[in-house]
């Protein structure tokens, strides 16, 4: 026997096998169809056939229907040699029995080698014999003479069917089997094959009709924070033969109804239920939209869990049955609330403690998910790092709440409140003040964290030194951006503070007459003006003017 060079075609799974199949491009007839089903089988891993044979039971009955056969032989002797390959099929009841296989139109005794779609049935031509041949291989060579040739049509074919008719008692049926076979006739690959349930009814090769093919890979995400469908988006990747597939339906399944939802279910549905989606060829990445239902008819909101389906609607002809996808992953819709605008903070006391510190705002821009506002105050060297998580984490005992109330909201704090970390609010300490917006967690289940306020220092107006003659000897001048101080005091340190408790400019005083530049940046409007002198502290309000 010599070597053999072996066919190696790849190996593909049952899915992945019908996939590259062309479409079907024409209509069939098929006679009594209405009801038929066809019963599929895959050979799984494929089989090779070398130098054996290998049954196929069609319907499973535990009796051979078609035996595929392949053997070859080789010899030499002193300078004659020669070698055959060949590949038949033929019924196991060799006498008597009535199997048969569509044949090649020109050659009776020949196994044609059909493509996706061929129609097999009572109209197709069978061969006359029990045995047919699908194709052999000869070659021959002497010292003077050499020849080889070919016989039948499968030489080197991939993915091409064998038409064939058997008997189930006294009826007939018609399936198909899929084969490779080697180019020189030294192997046949058999991968699987079908037949159609219903007596006398005409199949198509490569028709499995077990179903439409599967949408895979679903993968579930929240996109927006709408708290609607607009807020859910699916994707998932196109079923591998979208042939058998003439719409897609997806579902979004509450938790609580993930366990009892399945094929029969998503099949009975009506149309407002899931959203309608065309094969077009590639994957798919669909948002459900506004006012969008679930499942169960009740509109897609924030706050519940998701599972994702889809239903693979079968196109009728290459499948019959809808396919349900596995489940995607469950995702929460989560939306988010506004925040609240222009946070101004003010020193409105002389207490020492937070009862100075009056805090206004404008609300957020919707209040309809906002459960509550709190004021939190920071350090203002914390207030560039804090962020709405810090906000969140604040304990209950370190802000102040406040209900929405769909308008600007002034508070005063009290005496015993306290910046974020836990610290009482006091004099001479610089804080920032933020806003967080609460969700009801019902239409919205996240935050919103406000722009920070102006800097606030709260300081208490000193009235120590009225009878000095010193401070009584004060006299201070402003305009458009420049202060004139003339007094008796021999040095003091000035410091220029707006009602914010932001300082605005600081400098040394050395007695008489002297003037002093404001910084840029100033906002026109009262400011607080304060001596710090050996004998004591002097303050008054100024208006500084542009």
């Amino acid at each position: 026997m010599s070597s053999r060079d072996t066919f190696n075609a790849p190996k593909l799974s049952p899915k992945a096998k019908l996939a590259g199949y062309s479409v079907l491009s024409g209509a069939f007839l098929f006679g009594g169809q209405a009801g038929a089903n066809i019963i599929y089988t895959d050979v799984d891993p494929d089989e090779v056939v070398m130098n054996g044979n290998f049954d196929i039971d069609m319907d499973g009955d535990g009796t051979a229907d078609f035996r595929i056969n392949q053997f070859g032989y080789s010899s030499s002797f002193y300078s004659f040699a020669f070698a055959s390959d060949r590949v038949g099929i033929y019924d196991p009841a060799l006498f008597g029995g009535s199997n048969r296989v569509m044949n090649v139109a020109f050659a009776p005794f020949q196994a044609d080698a059909l493509s996706y779609g061929a129609s097999i049935g009572p109209l197709a031509g069978f061969a006359a014999s029990s045995y047919n041949l699908i194709g052999s291989f000869f070659a021959f060579s002497d010292p003077y003479f050499s020849t080889s040739n070919l016989y039948g049509v499968w030489a080197g074919l991939t993915d091409r069917y064998l038409g064939v008719r058997f008997r189930i008692g006294a009826d007939t049926h018609y399936g198909w089997i899929r084969m490779d076979v080697d180019p020189a006739y030294n192997m046949a690959r058999i991968k699987d094959w079908a037949y159609e349930d219903e007596p006398g009814v005409a199949i198509l090769a490569g028709d499995t009709k077990q179903g439409a093919d599967e949408a895979t890979g679903l993968a579930a995400s929240d996109v927006d924070d709408t708290s609607s469908g607009l807020d859910l988006e699916l994707s998932f990747m196109a079923a591998a033969d979208e042939a058998t597939v003439s719409e897609y339906r997806a579902f979004a399944v509450p938790a609580d109804s993930v366990d009892v939802f399945d094929k029969a279910k998503a099949e009975s549905l009506p149309a407002s239920r899931y959203l309608s989606i065309l094969p077009d060829g590639s994957d798919h990445t669909e948002l459900f939209g506004a006012g969008m239902v679930d499942s169960e008819g009740d509109v897609i909101v924030g706050g519940v869990e998701y599972t994702c389906f889809v239903l693979s609607m079968a196109d009728g002809t290459l499948a019959e049955k809808n396919t349900l996808s596995d489940p995607s992953n469950t995702v929460t819709l989560l939306a988010g609330v506004d925040a609240a605008l222009s946070v101004n903070a003010f020193d409105a006391g002389d207490t020492g403690t937070g009862q100075d510190l009056a805090v206004q705002f404008s609300p957020a821009v919707s209040e309809t998910f906002i459960g509550e506002y709190r004021v939190i105050v920071v350090d203002s060297a914390e207030a560039p790092i804090f962020t709405l998580a810090d906000a969140e984490a604040v304990p209950g005992g370190n802000y102040s709440a406040f209900p929405p109330t769909g308008s600007d909201i002034s508070v005063l704090l009290n005496s015993m409140s306290t910046t974020a970390d836990g610290t009482p609010i006091q004099n001479d300490t610089p804080y920032r003040v933020f806003i967080l917006s609460v969700p009801d967690g019902v239409g919205a289940q996240i935050g919103a964290l406000s722009p920070p306020s102006n800097f606030i220092t709260l300081r208490t107006n000193p009235v120590s030194g009225l009878n000095d003659p010193l401070t009584q000897s004060l006299q201070v001048w402003a305009s458009s951006g420049v202060l004139t101080l003339n007094s008796q005091i021999p040095a003091a340190e000035v410091q220029l503070v707006n009602l914010h408790g932001q300082v605005i400019g600081q400098w040394q005083y050395g007695g008489g007459l002297q003037e002093f530049v404001v910084p840029e940046g100033y906002a026109e409007g009262v400011h607080i003006l304060t001596l710090r002198y050996d004998n004591g502290v002097a303050s008054q309000k100024i208006y500084l003017s542009r």
